[in-house]
C-alpha cells in the first residue's frame, strides 16, 4: 500500500507500507525521458564491480615519458562545454564557477555539487547550504553533515541530472537525522521533507533522479530500499532488485571500474553493462603522485554527451587539490582538459 507523505509524519515512518509502483513502468519511463547514446566497446579489459560513489577510472598510460600537462587532441576534436545542459561547475578559494560565471564567497569553499541550474556549496566547518547560478546566491538550509578535511562526500546528494538537492536534516540532540530534505533547485525551494526509516541511525541517500529520490537506513533491521516520488509525495519499499533495475536504466549510471592495459585510454562500465573508452589527450600526464597508482575520478556529468574527468594530486585529506579538469566527448570518447591545474588548489564535485 502506498502512502503519503503527511500519512508518515504523522505516524513517525515506524512503518512504511508495501509498494504498489509498478517498477517496470518506472523503467519505461526512463527509458523515453532519457536520450540512450552509443557506446564504445573496450577489448580486453577486466571489469571488478564497485559500490556506487566516489568512483576511481584506473589511467593505464605509463609515467615514463613526462610530457605537458595540458596536452590537447587535434583542433578538430575540441570539445565544447559552453552548450551544455548543465553548467561545468568548480571551486577556487572562495570564487565558485558556474559555468562562464563566477560568484565570490565569504569564506573558502570545501564542498560543492552540481545540478541543472548551478551549484550548492559549504564552507569548511560550516553546515550552511548555499545555492548559487553563477549570479546571485541564497542560503538553502543546513547540512548535517559538514565539509570537513575528513569527510568531503555526504554533505548534499545531486543526480546526474535533474534539480533535486538532498540532505540530512539533524534537529535531535543526538546528532542522529530524523528528516532528509528534498530541495529543488529550479523552483528555489524545498519540496519535501521524508523521515528516516528507523529512528536513531543514519539514513543513506542511494540515488536522486529527475524527480524520485531513492533512500535507506544504515544498519539495523530495515533492509529494503525507500522511493519518494516528488510529484505524488508518495513514498513506497522496495526490495533492493526495484534500485538496480532503475540503475541499469539510468543512461549516466556508472557501476564499475576497470583495469588494463589500453594505452592512454581509461575505461568506464556503467550500470547497465555497456561500456565506455575515455581516450586521453596525446600524452596526457597528471598530477598524481609518482609512488600512487595513476586514477582519475567522474566528477560530474554536463549532458548525455559529455562526462567530465577529474586528475587530481591526491592532496592527503585537503578537499582543495591540485589538478585538471577533462571534458570527455560521447561516443567517440575524446577527452580534453577545460580546467588546467594552477597553483591555487580547486574543489571539484564527487559523484554520491
Amino acid at each position: 500500500m502506498t502512502r503519503s507523505l503527511n500519512d508518515l509524519l504523522r505516524d513517525g515512518a515506524d512503518a512504511v507500507a508495501a509498494p504498489r509502483l509498478d517498477v517496470h513502468e518506472l523503467v519505461a519511463e526512463a527509458d523515453r525521458r532519457h536520450r540512450r547514446r552509443r557506446v564504445v566497446a573496450v577489448a580486453a579489459v577486466a571489469v571488478s564491480v564497485v559500490v556506487a560513489g566516489s568512483v576511481l577510472l584506473a589511467l593505464t598510460s605509463s609515467r615514463t615519458d613526462e610530457v605537458s600537462p595540458a596536452g590537447s587532441p587535434s583542433p578538430s576534436t575540441a570539445v565544447d562545454v559552453h552548450t551544455s545542459a548543465r553548467p561545468l561547475v568548480y571551486a577556487e578559494g572562495r570564487t565558485v564557477h558556474v559555468g562562464a560565471r563566477t560568484v565570490e564567497t565569504d569564506e573558502p569553499v570545501a564542498f560543492i555539487a552540481p545540478t541543472d541550474d548551478g551549484a550548492v556549496y559549504e564552507a569548511m566547518l560550516d553546515g550552511t547550504l548555499w545555492f548559487t547560478d553563477g549570479t546571485t546566491t541564497q542560503v538553502i538550509g543546513t547540512s548535517g553533515y559538514t565539509a570537513a578535511p575528513t569527510a568531503h562526500p555526504g554533505v548534499v546528494s545531486t543526480g546526474s541530472s535533474g534539480s533535486l538537492v538532498v540532505w540530512a536534516d539533524v534537529v535531535r540532540p543526538d546528532r542522529y537525522p530524523v528528516e532528509l530534505v528534498v530541495y529543488d533547485t529550479s523552483r528555489g525551494k524545498k519540496v519535501a521533507r521524508i523521515p528516516v526509516p528507523e529512528r536513531g541511525r543514519t539514513a543513506s541517500v542511494e540515488y536522486v533522479g529527475e524527480d524520485e529520490v531513492w533512500y535507506s537506513s544504515d544498519g539495523g533491521a530495515d533492509r529494503r530500499v525507500h522511493r519518494f516520488d516528488v510529484r505524488s509525495g508518495e513514498i513506497t519499499s522496495h526490495p533492493r532488485s526495484d534500485l538496480q533495475a532503475v540503475l541499469r536504466h539510468d543512461p549516466r549510471a556508472i557501476a564499475s571500474v576497470s583495469h588494463g592495459q589500453v594505452g592512454a585510454d581509461a575505461a568506464v562500465t556503467l550500470a547497465d553493462g555497456s561500456e565506455l573508452r575515455l581516450r586521453l589527450p596525446n600524452g596526457y600526464v597528471g598530477p598524481w603522485p609518482a609512488d600512487e597508482e595513476p586514477a582519475l575520478a567522474v566528477s560530474q556529468w554536463l549532458d548525455d554527451d559529455r562526462v567530465v574527468l577529474w586528475a587530481d594530486d591526491g592532496g592527503g585529506d585537503l578537499p582543495a587539490k591540485e589538478g585538471d579538469l577533462l571534458v570527455c566527448r560521447l561516443p567517440d570518447g575524446v577527452c580534453r582538459v577545460v580546467v588546467a591545474r594552477t597553483s591555487h588548489p580547486y574543489v571539484a564535485p564527487y559523484p554520491g
